[in-house]
């Protein structure tokens, strides 16, 4: 078996620290495996579940085994809703939906890369607003990236060109909007509209007429709703990509399974952040105090596209981040990685105390979970992307 531990030392500790909490957290995994050998699939049963939750130099450590406690889970997913498409209905119709949030009365927020707007649905399909447009002046945007869906109703989004972080309310009027530095390309609001967003760092060109592996960075900032407090969090890694310079042109090539710095921002005004070569993530407050960190056991899958000599690491991350999110009930979903050929979508769910409470399995590619709705955008066999509301019921078929 092989096991992958955590050494992320611009996440946490430092130094000394690291090297203890790195025996630590050895001793843990030693410990797990002797208590679950051979187990990596087997739900906990009558038997006490074995997580291991230790203190590390005054931060709590939640180390899961390889298995969840409640095991597999397999969901059917059913149609319920369908927005965009030739049968979605002509007022529905979707150019390029880019991503979605569903706010506490199940109206669906859907933003259109396409048409570079919002468009808001109703519960039962009915399109009750679209707002926004391509420009720049105020409530206009140009190439959106990122958007959240605050408490009270307001729209934050991340617009690319204009390096902007633009407030709208919940009718779509414009509200405000500050510059933000660099390329950033993420953005999480908590229930008292703290913004946290993410600038993409670069290195500098460089280099000579063969590849070299560069390492990227990001820097995580906070900010007030206005842009007028802002504090820089940390620096982390964030990726890595091959580069050569020949003359004047610059030639690189990415692995979208690079190893990311993934992160997002809670329901119970949490940051969740970790370095997803290894399978933990460190859980801060809003004064970015410490508070828990947790993971679990696992064994990485390698990269069928692997070489030395390309940009594809020798094995996908422990996580994806390009799928994650917090369900009604305040769990974490952790879309997995799978070996080729299975063709389930495989999501790893943590309880908002890192217990490592069940996998689920499904069809499809999820977006958001609530209640048995599960909320996603897929492209149909007629080419037509659309948004899709399915509900869950247990795969009695795969029993």
């Amino acid at each position: 078996m092989f096991i992958r531990l955590a050494r992320t030392p611009a996440l946490g500790l430092k130094g000394d620290q690291m090297k203890v909490a790195d025996a630590v957290f050895s001793a843990l995994i030693a410990a797990i495996v002797l208590t679950a050998c051979g187990g990596e699939n087997k739900p906990a049963g009558a038997d006490a579940y074995p997580v291991k939750i230790e203190t590390i130099d005054g931060v709590k450590t939640v180390f899961n085994p390889a298995f969840s406690k409640d095991g597999v889970v397999r969901y059917a997913l059913q149609d319920d809703l369908t927005l965009g498409g030739e049968a979605g209905g002509a007022e529905s119709v979707l150019n390029r939906p880019l991503d979605l949030k569903v706010d506490a009365q199940g109206n669906i927020y859907v933003l259109d890369w396409g048409d570079v707007d919002f468009k808001v649905f109703a519960p039962d399909g009915r399109l009750l607003r679209k707002f926004g447009k391509k420009g720049q002046g105020p409530g206009e945007f140009d190439t959106p990236a990122q958007f959240d869906l605050a408490a009270d109703g307001r729209i934050f989004l991340l617009s690319g060109r204009q390096h902007q972080l633009i407030t709208l309310d919940g009718a779509g009027k414009y509200s405000s909007s500050f510059k933000v530095d660099g390329f950033c390309d993420r953005l999480g609001v908590d229930r008292h509209n703290r913004v946290y967003y993410s600038q993409m760092l670069f290195p500098e060109t460089g280099g000579g007429e063969e590849f070299k592996l560069i390492q990227n960075r990001m820097a995580l900032f906070k900010t007030d709703e206005l842009g007028t407090v802002k504090t820089r969090l940390g620096e982390y890694p964030n990726g890595t990509m091959l580069r050569k310079v020949q003359k004047d042109m610059m030639t690189s090539q990415s692995s979208r399974e690079s190893y990311l710095t993934s992160w997002l921002v809670g329901p119970d005004d949490r940051v969740y952040i970790g370095y997803n070569k290894d399978y933990r993530l460190d859980v801060y407050d809003a004064e970015w105090k410490l508070l828990f960190r947790f993971g679990r056991e696992f064994t990485p899958v390698r990269h069928p596209d692997y070489s030395a000599d390309g940009p594809h690491p020798e094995f996908y991350p422990a996580f994806s981040d390009w799928r994650k999110f917090f369900d009604g009930a305040g769990n974490l979903w952790l879309e997995q990685y799978v070996e080729e050929g299975v063709k389930d979508k495989v999501y790893d769910v943590f309880s908002p105390e890192g217990i490592y409470l069940k996998q689920v399995r499904v069809p499809q590619t999820l977006y958001l979970v609530r209640g048995d709705l599960a909320y996603s955008i897929i492209r149909q066999e007629d080419e037509y992307l659309v948004v899709k509301r399915f509900r869950m019921v247990p795969d009695l078929a795969e029993k």
